[in-house]
C-alpha cells in the first residue's frame, strides 16, 4: 500500500511539473517526457489503487476490516480520483472555485466525521454511487479530498490517542 501512494504522487508529482514546464514555455520537450511518464505510471499506478480499493471496501462492507479509514485503500483512491480529475481539468475553470470546491469537501469530510456518520456502511456506499452518478471533474475531485481528508482525521485521531 506503500508503494501505491508513493507511486501516485511521485507520477502526480511529475504530471504537475510537466504541466508547468509546458505552461511558462522552459523546457517543452522536458515537459513531454515529464507527462508522458506521469500519465504512464499514474495509469498504473491508479488501476492498481482501484483494484485495491475494491478489496478494502468489499471486506470493510462484509465487516472483516473495522479500521477502514485507517487504512491506505480511501487514501490511495482518493489520490486517484484526483488524478483523473485533473487530467479532465478545463483550464478556462479558474482557481477561486477549486478552493471553494476544496473548502466545500473539507467542511463535509469534517461534519462527517465529528456526527461520527464516517464509520457507517451507508457513507461509502453513498459516496461511490455519488461518484457513479456525475464522473465530472467536480465530483472526482470534491469526493477524492473527502476520502483523503476521512482517512487522514481517522489517522491523526489514533496517533493523538496514542500519544495523549
Amino acid at each position: 500500500m506503500i508503494l501505491l501512494i508513493t507511486g501516485l504522487i511521485v507520477s502526480g508529482m511529475a504530471s504537475f511539473c510537466g504541466y508547468l514546464l509546458a505552461l511558462f514555455d522552459l523546457s517543452t520537450y522536458f515537459a513531454g517526457i515529464l507527462l508522458g511518464s506521469g500519465a504512464f505510471f499514474g495509469l498504473f499506478f491508479g488501476a492498481s489503487s482501484i483494484i485495491s480499493f475494491v478489496y478494502g471496501t468489499s471486506l470493510f462492507l462484509i465487516s472483516h476490516m473495522d479500521s477502514y479509514w485507517q487504512s491506505f485503500y480511501p487514501i490511495n483512491f482518493g489520490f486517484t480520483l484526483l488524478g483523473i480529475a485533473l487530467w479532465q481539468y478545463n483550464f478556462n475553470i479558474h482557481m477561486v472555485w477549486i478552493i471553494t470546491a476544496l473548502i466545500f469537501a473539507l467542511a463535509i469530510a469534517y461534519t462527517l466525521y465529528k456526527t461520527k456518520i464516517s464509520k457507517s456502511r451507508w457513507l461509502l456506499i453513498a459516496l461511490i454511487a455519488l461518484l457513479f452518478i456525475n464522473g465530472d471533474f467536480w465530483s472526482s475531485f470534491v469526493i477524492g479530498n473527502i476520502f483523503i481528508a476521512l482517512a487522514c482525521t481517522q489517522e491523526a485521531k489514533r496517533i493523538f490517542q496514542k500519544k495523549y
